[in-house]
């Protein structure tokens, strides 16, 4: 029993030291295809095959993308915050005048 778990653990040590010697350590594994860790690994290397050009034209996509999510983010804080005022103020217009008018035809 000892010796097949050392047997294994040798094995795995082999391999793990035969990803840190090849070429390219972000070999995307099969168990991890669908995954966002592959995903990330796919697109580093796609990156770094990019010429200089390409690189620079990506980061500014991205930049372009990023600063795209953030505004499109605040406008929707800001727009939250509208409706609230505008609940809050709807709130006190109807308690200051429909609310006294329906307390004064009651009386």
């Amino acid at each position: 029993m000892k010796e097949n778990n050392q047997e294994r653990l040798q094995q795995k040590l082999k391999e793990i030291e035969a990803q840190l010697k090849s070429d390219s350590p972000l070999k995307p594994t099969p168990e991890l295809s669908n995954s966002l860790k592959s995903l990330y690994e796919q697109f580093l290397i796609w990156y770094k095959g990019l010429p200089t050009w390409g690189k620079g034209g990506t980061m500014i996509v991205g930049l372009m993308l990023s600063l795209s999510v953030v505004r499109t983010v605040l406008n929707l804080v800001n727009l939250g915050m509208t409706l609230a005022i505008v609940g809050v103020g709807g709130y006190f217009v109807y308690k200051l005048f429909l609310a006294s008018e329906s307390s004064n035809i009651k009386k």
